[in-house]
């Protein structure tokens, strides 16, 4: 069987995603066929990472280049916090079509660590679109401590 594997390892969480070409035909003399995402006559790969002390005021996360339209596939996020409080959900602000658009992605059950935090982590599959020249924004909720807990956010898609 021919496949691509993406490992995402964060702590303890290790996840694993297979890419393939859902339309290419798959037989004894036509095995699967598989692309890398940069080789995609769709456009050019995007990737977009930031670290940052968790706020409850919006981020910027990057910008898209001007020109361009970004097709948002995959939201990653790793969130270390404090034991006494929590995260909600992690919220992503995009422009698309020239209107603003507001995603959020749950936190989800968090792991407890020895050394006293909590460790929330996803790696979430996704359709968003966001337009050239606008900014990619991270808007977070929950009882975190603003500026001493941080989150650790990486998006992926395609520019065309």
């Amino acid at each position: 069987m021919n496949f691509r594997s993406m490992l995402l390892t964060s702590g303890l969480f290790t996840l694993s995603a297979l890419f393939v070409n859902p339309a290419a035909a798959q037989s004894a003399a036509t095995p699967l066929e598989v692309r890398p995402a940069a080789s995609t006559a769709a456009g050019q790969v995007f990737r977009c990472t930031a670290y940052f002390p968790l706020t409850t005021q919006p981020v910027t996360l990057c910008t898209v280049p001007a020109g361009r339209q970004l097709v948002i596939q995959t939201v990653s996020y790793r969130a270390g916090i404090g034991i006494r409080t929590g995260l909600s959900s992690i919220g992503l602000q995009t422009t698309a079509a020239g209107q603003a658009m507001m995603d959020f992605f749950p936190a989800g059950t968090p792991l407890a660590q020895p050394s006293g935090t909590l460790v929330y982590a996803a790696h979430v599959g996704t359709t968003l679109y966001a337009d050239g020249g606008t900014a990619i924004v991270s808007v977070n909720d929950g009882s975190f401590s603003a500026g001493a807990d941080s989150l650790y956010v990486t998006i992926t898609g395609v520019l065309q």
